[in-house]
């Protein structure tokens, strides 16, 4: 019935967000954008150059949600920055430093759809600090 579809769908999203809470939040980041970067085809194009495959919209709509979350979330800043920083992230093929910064700059920049301005910053900038 339509509370067994209820339950079905919530654990799930529960279990999730159990997840991503006792996760390392940096690890987290990195593997979030690992799944919402693009991959190299595996077939071999008329071109001599390899293709790049895009990850669903869903996917890559969902690991922002979660991105969101992080940086929203108690030091996520800090967490967000450590998660780019990390020499095994390749937000694309072949991305220079500079290309991940301002993948990081777009991550922090980006309003959360149900927030105003005033409110996201309000979050976001007791957490930069000047050191």
């Amino acid at each position: 019935g339509p509370l067994d579809m209820t339950v079905q769908e919530a654990w799930p999203r529960s279990a999730l967000q159990h997840l991503i809470r006792r996760t390392y939040k940096p690890l987290l980041v990195r593997e979030l954008l690992l799944l919402q970067a693009p991959k190299p085809s595996q077939g071999r194009s008329a071109s001599s150059s390899r293709s790049l495959v895009l990850p669903p919209k869903w996917l890559v709509a969902a690991c922002g949600r979660f991105l969101t979350q992080v940086v929203l979330s108690r030091d996520g800043l800090m967490a967000v920055v450590k998660g780019f920083s990390d020499t095994a992230v390749k937000v694309s093929q072949g991305s220079s430093e500079w290309r991940k910064f301002e993948s990081l700059a777009g991550i922090v920049a980006r309003l959360p759809a149900k927030a105003t301005v005033p409110e996201y910053y309000k979050q976001i900038c007791p957490q930069v600090r000047i050191y």
